[in-house]
């Protein structure tokens, strides 16, 4: 992994090394990876919730799609490899808070920008199409909101 990839520093950054075989890790990325860890550790000694409502990483993923990314694009841009990391989102009620944030933050760095051209990309825009999605615009406060506002839902 080189320093100018946007995960350098951060804990995907140190799943990134790992998923593409960058070992030793760098320094930077241990001790992200160290903070994320501590994080969950102090949450849970303060009591707080380790899980939360998917919904809104849920109806983020589905806005990023809007753009044009697809499920393996987004994965690939926190370090994950495949289509799975989203899809465990997908199918459950609750996630972990620590994901939630990580697919906020994902969020708020990708929410303004199309994917790049290519077939997956139209693909993903496509399906987000007919399958009625809002794109990132159309939420006012996506965690709770109960619709978009403006956008018809597709019949």
């Amino acid at each position: 992994m080189s320093p100018e990839d946007p995960r350098h520093g951060s804990h995907p950054g140190y799943v990134a090394h790992h998923v593409e075989g960058a070992l030793p890790t760098c320094d930077p990325c241990k001790a992200a990876h160290a903070r994320y860890y501590n994080e969950i550790k102090l949450r849970r000694m303060r009591g707080e919730q380790a899980k939360v409502s998917s919904l809104g990483a849920r109806r983020r993923l589905q806005a990023l799609a809007t753009l044009g990314w697809s499920q393996v694009a987004l994965a690939q841009q926190l370090g994950h490899a495949g289509t799975g990391w989203c899809a465990r989102i997908f199918m459950h009620d609750t996630i972990y808070a620590t994901t939630h944030e990580t697919v906020a933050s994902l969020y708020d760095r990708l929410c303004m920008t199309f994917a790049p051209a290519g077939h997956s990309a139209a693909l993903a825009r496509a399906s987000a199409q007919r399958k009625g999605w809002a794109p990132p615009m159309a939420w006012d406060d996506i965690d709770h909101d109960l619709a978009p506002s403006g956008v018809r839902r597709a019949a």
